[in-house]
């Protein structure tokens, strides 16, 4: 009983906790950046260079939130506009529905699977051969 009490704490740590603690930091760290690169550059040049990260963060807000059957009312993929906000989809769900509040859960952490798997996409096609390459695919324990 104890062994299993200590697989679980074991599973929570590796898929609740730890995700979580890095999802924070990626999103300190890339508020930093951002900041940082503004005051350098500029808002605009900021916007730019951010364009395939916020297309690929939207994309996976919006696919997952019709898997989960929510009304888009409206989104857009990447925008320079004046009040910061680079991306966006607007919804709206059936609060009676258990299946389309379950998928708020989805929608809100679908672009940390998203990015990764773009980051691994890149990685698998377009790494140079020879050098260290990080194999993204899921492999049961052994």
């Amino acid at each position: 009983m104890t062994e299993l009490l200590l697989q679980f704490a074991q599973n929570i740590g590796y898929f609740l906790i730890l995700p979580i603690i890095i999802a924070w930091s990626i999103s300190f760290l890339s508020s930093l950046l951002s900041q940082w690169l503004t005051i350098q550059t500029s808002y605009t040049i900021t916007a730019i260079l951010s364009f395939f990260g916020v297309v690929i963060h939207e994309l996976s807000h919006l696919i997952v939130a019709i898997i989960f059957r929510h009304h888009i009312t409206e989104f857009r993929l990447w925008q320079i506009s004046d009040d910061g906000v680079l991306g966006y989809v607007n919804r709206e769900y059936n609060p009676s529905s258990f299946y389309q509040k379950l998928g708020n859960i989805f929608i809100s952490i679908a672009p940390i699977v998203g990015v990764t798997a773009a980051i691994c996409s890149l990685m698998k096609f377009i790494w140079v051969p020879g050098l260290y390459m990080v194999d993204c695919k899921i492999k049961p324990n052994t």
